[in-house]
């Protein structure tokens, strides 16, 4: 036998899916730009850590 929450459950399960694919929809319409990302990511790439590496040794 299901209780009174399991239908409140239900329609937060469905509240949510139907918000996720309204953002796929939103991120599907977006032109997006990977060009140079594996590039800026790959070791030596991407961002210069070597100050906050120091800063853990201290």
């Amino acid at each position: 036998m299901r209780s009174g929450t399991d239908s409140w459950e239900g329609a937060d399960e469905q509240e949510r899916r139907r918000r996720a694919d309204e953002l796929m929809a939103v991120l599907a319409s977006v032109p997006m730009d990977f060009s140079g990302s594996a590039d800026a990511w790959r070791y030596g790439g991407g961002r210069d850590l070597s100050r906050l590496a120091e800063k853990a040794r201290d």
